[in-house]
């Protein structure tokens, strides 16, 4: 034990002396610091941190065929329309709106002008950040405020009724109040006469 105790008043004595040692020494000390700092967190319970995107392009087809059975079950109800086959093209993927924190700064300085008096600045800063719920498996979800649905792009429907107009009037008018899209964004099409097979 005293062997060891002179081991290091001479090591101390040899740093004194050389203060370049020293800092060789101090440097060495504090990579070794940061590498076990780096460890640590490599080990530590790595949370995943989901942020704010769009909405899940897989769920496009199936939005768009849930529009087009609800559109053709209620097109196949209006008077003179008969059969109905109905198409819907999206415009995007819809959009997830995430819940903000807003923090808002004021920045007032004021400053003496010559003979007019005091002139009084003011500025605002607004930074936004979401907020994150942790789940029970370590990772981290933006929290949802609201789920927008993808933006219809255009509606074909296919009809027997289609030669009337006022039944493609009434068709256009029906998707026009259901999807809130204008005219020109739906097609109506009269469905081709089927032909006698020849013997």
């Amino acid at each position: 034990m005293g062997a060891m105790k002179e081991k290091i008043r001479s090591w101390k004595e040899s740093l004194k002396e050389n203060p370049q040692r020293k800092i060789r020494v101090l440097v060495v000390l504090g990579m070794i610091g940061i590498l076990l700092i780096l460890l640590s967190e490599c080990r530590g319970p790595q949370k995943k941190e989901q942020t704010a995107s769009s909405s899940d392009s897989a769920s496009q087809p199936q939005y768009a065929q849930q529009l087009q059975e609800q559109l053709k079950g209620m097109l196949e109800k209006v008077d003179g329309v008969g059969k109905v086959d109905v198409m819907v093209t999206l415009e995007n993927n819809g959009e997830t709106v995430y819940v903000k924190e807003e923090k808002k700064s004021t920045d007032t300085q004021r400053s003496a002008d010559a003979g007019s008096g005091e002139t009084i600045q003011q500025s605002q800063q607004q930074e936004d950040s979401y907020i994150f719920v942790d789940a029970a498996d370590g990772s981290r979800t933006a929290l949802v405020q609201k789920q927008l649905q993808p933006s219809v792009k255009g509606v074909v429907i296919v009809c027997d009724g289609a030669g009337d107009i006022k039944v493609q009037q009434r068709l256009i008018q029906t998707v026009k109040t259901a999807l809130n899209i204008s005219s020109s964004r739906v097609c109506v099409l009269k469905r081709e006469a089927a032909t006698a097979s020849s013997k």
